[in-house]
């Protein structure tokens, strides 16, 4: 499937993922990593990322206020078998921002609390 804002398909998408001169804009070292596909998508990827992933973060994108938290819009959620390993490849939303590493237990509390109560 190719997606309207970028023209590019699973394939590109996953070449892109691995490809030496991808613009890493996220995740670990030894994890799931984000790239910038366009001005407007990102891909997460990783074997850890998940078809409930994507459903809990479109569940998040509809119950949330975006003027109060931007949680970004899923465009497509598909796997690919890399070298032997299932990878799951989550397409977002890209929102400009500043990454922050640190979360306290109170604010997880907070968010747990929201999406609980929703």
């Amino acid at each position: 499937m190719a997606l309207p804002s970028s023209g590019l398909s699973n394939s590109d998408i996953g070449q892109r993922c691995h490809h030496p001169d991808r613009e890493i804009i996220g995740g670990l070292p030894h994890g799931n990593l984000g790239i910038k596909l366009s001005e407007e998508l990102i891909v997460k990827f990783d074997p850890g990322v998940s078809v409930e992933e994507a459903d809990n973060q479109r569940r998040a994108f509809q119950l949330l206020d975006g003027s109060i938290v931007r949680v970004p819009r899923i465009h497509d959620y598909f796997t690919r078998a890399d070298g032997g390993f299932v990878t799951g490849y989550l397409v977002m939303e890209y929102i400009k921002g500043d990454i922050t590493n640190s979360i306290t237990s109170y604010q997880i509390d907070q968010i747990a609390n929201i999406l609980h109560t929703s």
